[in-house]
């Protein structure tokens, strides 16, 4: 009933796509200052009462149609082929700084070790604040900003990770609470349950042009939550009908059309 050809969406949509990168990643996808990182940690003490806290960390797991001849470098512990997405989130659940393409078959810390941010956390060059006392600890001195994730990263001093085990002191059991509480912001972007269930479950994307779609995507995720036009269901529903509209096969045609629109619109 639209009356566009597939071959034209299929270059249109693509386009579109790219000039939305190109004209919003430096507002909303730019490298942190030190102030930002502030700002970011009391975003953080104020909404979910974890202080000194820059972000939470996790890497999500985004099916793709593996190459011919990949042998395993994508196929995962889940049984799928993927690339994996390495995200920092702020309190606010904008994305701040992302890595897309680490291969499926790579686990999360070493995802971390061959990204760009995980080199710099471990040289100190991150820019983060200088440290400070906790509340009503200052007693215990000075304390550095962090990064809080789960137990398949690594502990360091900027990155923390719960305690381990069941039987734990309660003190320990208070921090897993507020620890696990702070990285709900991740999952509450429900980044990998939208890719996977809404859009790239059909198995269809190949590793190059997936990659593109992810960070499209999540530029423009961090543009609708900064204008505030939607709450933050709304934005990952966009964002999955965003990357929806980027599978570019025969039964997709009026979604690639009505996302083209609600693109150039947002562009507008």
């Amino acid at each position: 009933s639209f009356r566009v050809g597939v071959s034209t969406v299929s270059s249109i949509v693509p386009d579109v796509a790219t000039a939305i990168w190109d004209c919003l990643v430096e507002e909303f996808m730019a490298v942190p200052t030190t102030e930002d990182w502030r700002s970011i940690a009391v975003g953080f003490e104020e909404r979910w009462n974890f202080p000194l806290c820059c972000g939470a960390l996790d890497g999500k797991h985004v099916v793709l149609k593996a190459r011919a001849n990949s042998a395993s470098q994508f196929f995962n512990y889940k049984g799928t082929f993927s690339l994996v997405l390495l995200a920092v989130v702020d309190a606010q659940y904008c994305f701040r700084l992302i890595d897309v393409g680490g291969y499926g078959i790579t686990r999360d810390g070493g995802i971390l070790a061959n990204s760009a941010f995980g080199q710099a956390l471990k040289s100190g060059n991150l820019q983060l604040p200088a440290d400070l006392p906790l509340p009503d600890a200052v007693h215990r001195g000075p304390q550095p900003h962090v990064f809080v994730a789960d137990e398949a990263f690594p502990l360091r001093k900027t990155l923390m990770r719960p305690f381990p085990g069941r039987n734990l002191l309660r003190e320990r059991r208070i921090f897993n609470y507020r620890l696990s509480q702070a990285r709900l912001v991740h999952a509450n972007v429900v980044l990998a349950n939208v890719l996977h269930a809404n859009v790239l479950h059909a198995n269809v994307l190949h590793a190059n042009m997936l990659q593109a779609n992810v960070l499209h995507a999540i530029v423009l995720h961090g543009n609708i939550l900064h204008a505030n036009v939607f709450n933050v269901l709304h934005a990952n529903v966009v964002l999955a009908n965003i990357l929806h509209a980027n599978v570019l096969h025969a039964n997709i045609l009026h979604a690639n059309i009505h996302m083209t629109s609600m693109l150039c619109y947002v562009i507008l």
